[in-house]
């Protein structure tokens, strides 16, 4: 077996607990995890009928009367069983395995072992996971509308929000407050059973487009969600909707002012331009970034930007692509279990080794020595 499978089928049995079984022409060859008499050795989902269904596109997902999932992976020789395992998300209680862990770790083996690049969501589509939920949700989302117009009810108007985000964009407080005072003929939907529960999902809602537009106005993404995170979080604990209406009207004007001093400091040490590009990188980090995509989105010439961008950052535009690159890896390092093979490619790194040579001569450790020396996990 390849040595890089099987490091990712080690490092699937130390974070899922689930046990492995391999196949090769309908046999079991190898054997890894649970003990045969161990809690995950039987299950009543018949092996040979997934085995045949096996595919090489996508890992299936299948669940037996215990409520425990299998999931089979197949490449060209063999077809990976994992599982029976109990997983759910973490607040149903005590699991063998977190759900997006589960699915996280699916994506890992089945993008090594056949050279795909998956996502968790690529699973739940696949897999059809939640379409009965779905049917409900179009039935629901067809009543409520003819309910609306029976009711001749009105959402709030959208220029109205465009007007309000676009001035957090562009730091413009007096705009800000324009567009709040404004007076529509529209409503605020019903988002919730009750009025308190109503009113946090819309600022929830509107905290996420803040936090965006905030980013494209200029401030720092890491800054803005962690921002967004904690007025999230203070909101879920407020006990008044009058509680809830006072964080998202503070939310609006503190991103506001955050873009306003970001573009006033800026205008004094950069070029728009470049303020535009590293915006551009921030948003970007998790795929391949190129002089040309950034160029084109700043609208001007690939020449003119990487002279602008050394002159006045005294830089290479590259050398600023892998430094942030590896100072957001750094912090995947810091906080969760990802494989460093993992965070190679989803920070676009053509390789494990790449991302390492990389890593070191930006940081003066390897990936593996940093996560030793300040891992928090």
């Amino acid at each position: 077996m390849d040595q890089v499978i099987e490091n990712v089928l080690n490092y699937l049995l130390r974070v899922t607990h689930a046990p492995i079984r391999i196949y090769a022409a309908g046999k079991l060859i190898k054997d890894m995890g649970q003990p045969q008499d161990g809690p995950h050795a039987t299950t009543t989902v018949d092996i040979s009928g997934i085995l045949q269904q096996a595919t090489r596109q996508f890992p299936r997902l299948y669940q037996d009367v215990d409520q425990q999932s299998l999931a089979t992976i197949a490449n060209q020789r063999y077809i990976y069983v994992l599982g029976p395992i109990a997983v759910a998300a973490k607040e149903t209680g005590h699991v063998d395995c977190d759900w997006s862990l589960w699915l996280e770790g699916l994506c890992l083996l089945q993008n090594v072992v056949n050279h795909t690049k998956l996502h968790p969501s690529d699973i739940y589509l696949k897999n059809h996971i939640g379409q009965l939920s779905q049917a409900k949700n179009d039935l629901s989302t067809v009543a409520r509308f003819n309910h609306n117009q029976e009711a001749k009810f009105i959402h709030n108007p959208y220029d109205q929000e465009i007007r309000e985000l676009k001035s957090v964009e562009t730091g413009d407080l007096a705009a800000l407050k324009a567009s709040m005072r404004e007076s529509f003929a529209g409503e605020y939907a019903q988002l919730g059973p009750t009025e308190l529960r109503s009113t946090k999902n819309l600022i929830i809602v509107d905290l996420a487009l803040l936090a965006r537009a905030a980013i494209r106005g200029g401030v720092d993404y890491e800054q803005s969600f962690t921002i967004n995170d904690q007025f999230i979080n203070s909101v879920e604990v407020a006990q008044s909707t009058k509680t809830v209406i006072a964080l998202g009207l503070e939310a609006k004007t503190t991103y506001t002012k955050l873009v306003h001093q970001r573009q006033v400091l800026a205008d004094t040490t950069t070029n728009r331009i470049i303020r535009r590009g590293q915006v551009y990188v921030q948003t970007h980090l998790h795929e391949r970034i190129t002089l040309d995509a950034v160029s084109q989105y700043c609208t001007v010439s690939p020449q003119y930007f990487s002279h602008l961008f050394r002159t006045t950052q005294h830089q290479c535009f590259s050398h600023y692509v892998q430094q942030e690159k590896i100072n957001a890896s750094k912090r995947e390092l810091n906080y969760t279990q990802h494989a460093i093979s993992a965070i190679a490619f989803d920070f676009g790194y053509t390789s494990a080794s790449h991302f390492a040579a990389v890593f070191k001569k930006y940081v003066g450790l390897t990936p593996h020595e940093f996560r030793a020396n300040f891992g928090k996990v």
